[in-house]
């Protein structure tokens, strides 16, 4: 009759054998390894990708109550602007003048004359030669100017 011999079975099939079916494992593992990083890698750009657009509307939405703020305190300014304006002009200061402090415009006016064509010959107190030093320059003109008293004549 028929008989089959079981004992050569196991050698006869490559797919059986124990080194071939462990490299193929192996292999098997390796892809699995790669895909789960490749996919820790995806998810972890969406994730940061997610987190920057959540950032930038954050921060676009302060930029625009900024905005706000900045126009509101422009329109407070004006107002303020426009307040000192009127209380300094020269018409307010005169009724304030004449109505709450009680002053009356003079009736004699007196005119100081200052003669301003006598030339004053330059005299340096460095005693440094004018071209030398920028500094003696300076400092001679802060000198001059402390020790002369200026006033405006009436032309």
């Amino acid at each position: 009759m028929y008989q089959k011999s079981y004992n050569n079975l196991n050698y006869q099939h490559k797919y059986l054998d124990s080194s071939s079916y462990g490299i193929f494992d192996l292999k098997k593992q390796a892809f699995s390894i790669f895909y789960i990083i490749i996919l820790l890698l995806i998810s972890i750009s969406i994730i940061l990708f997610i987190s920057q657009t959540l950032k930038i509307n954050q921060t676009s939405y302060e930029l625009l109550e900024l905005e706000r703020r900045l126009e509101s305190i422009k329109a407070e300014n004006q107002k303020l602007e426009l307040n000192l304006a009127q209380k300094t002009s020269l018409s307010q200061i005169e009724r304030i003048a004449k109505n709450e402090l009680n002053m009356v415009e003079a009736k004699n006016r007196e005119y100081l004359v200052y003669n301003d064509q006598i030339e004053v010959e330059e005299s340096f107190v460095a005693d440094i030669p004018q071209e030398q030093f920028l500094l003696a320059r300076i400092y001679d003109k802060i000198v001059a100017r402390i020790m002369t008293v200026q006033a405006e004549s009436i032309d």
